[in-house]
């Protein structure tokens, strides 16, 4: 019995260790999963300002009033968000 016992508890503890170390490697990938999502997000970003330039040269807008310029970047967020 106590033989037993001694080796169910080593058992545990390897199954312990090995969940520890899975665990780690669990925190490493969402770590690199965030960055990855940060780095679309940004690249997003990046592509909605392209866009929005491209628009905006298409459209002058250079010469209507400040006030319209707001409208047409909310127009422009909406339709394309």
């Amino acid at each position: 019995m106590n033989k037993i016992n001694k080796e169910i508890i080593n058992n545990l503890g390897k199954t312990i260790a090995q969940l520890i170390e899975e665990n780690k490697k669990l925190k490493l990938d969402n770590e690199a999963l965030k960055k990855q999502l940060s780095l679309n997000i940004v690249s997003n970003r990046r592509e909605l300002l392209i866009s929005f330039l491209k628009y905006l040269r298409i459209r002058d807008i250079a010469n209507t009033k400040k006030e319209n310029i707001g409208v047409r970047v909310d127009l422009f967020l909406k339709r394309n968000l």
